[in-house]
C-alpha cells in the first residue's frame, strides 16, 4: 500500500509533489509517461527480476528440499492430469466469461482470470484428493505428457 501512493495517480506524492505528476516522456503506448508511472514500471520490472533471482538461488540452495521430502507425492495418472486440464480449462473459461461481462481494465481482468484459475485449480485437487486411486490407471510414464487420445 505504501509504494502504491508512490506509483499511482491517486497516490500521496502524485497529489502532493508538483513535480511528481509532470510528464517526463510524451505520448507512448497510447500513455503519458509521468514520474509516478515511470517508478511503477521500474518497480515492476526490478521487483520481477529480484524473484526471478531469489527463486533460482533458492533451488540452487535446495532450500524447501527437505520439507518436500517429508511429502509423499501424489500418483500422476492419465485421470489425474486430465482432471487438472479440466479444472484449468474450466477457470479459464469462467474468467474469461466474467472478463467479458464488464472489463474493469485490464489489471482487473488479469486479476479475475488469476482468482478463477486458482479456485478451479484448488477445486480440481480436493476432488482428487477424495477421488481414490484404482489399479486400472494408468500411470504417466511419458514424462507426464498427455496426449489427446489419452483423455476420455
Amino acid at each position: 500500500m505504501l509504494l502504491d501512493h508512490v506509483t499511482h495517480p491517486w497516490g500521496f506524492m502524485a497529489q502532493h509533489v508538483d513535480w511528481y505528476g509532470e510528464v517526463v516522456i510524451g505520448e507512448s503506448f497510447g500513455r503519458q509517461w509521468t514520474v509516478f508511472r515511470v517508478a511503477q514500471y521500474t518497480g515492476h520490472i526490478l521487483g520481477s527480476a529480484a524473484c526471478v533471482w531469489l527463486l533460482a538461488r533458492y533451488e540452487r540452495a535446495r532450500w524447501m528440499e527437505a520439507a518436500a521430502g517429508q511429502v509423499e507425492p501424489y500418483p500422476m495418472t492419465i485421470r489425474s492430469r486430465s482432471v487438472l486440464v479440466l479444472a484449468l480449462m474450466a477457470g479459464l473459461g469462467s474468467g474469461a466469461a466474467w472478463v467479458a461481462a464488464g472489463s474493469g481494465g485490464s489489471a482487473v481482468d488479469v486479476m479475475r482470470i488469476a482468482a478463477t484459475v486458482f479456485v478451479a485449480l484448488v477445486a480440481g485437487c480436493a476432488v482428487l484428493l477424495r477421488w481414490p486411486t484404482r489399479r486400472t490407471d494408468r500411470r504417466c510414464t511419458d514424462g507426464g505428457r498427455v496426449r489427446l487420445t489419452d483423455i476420455g
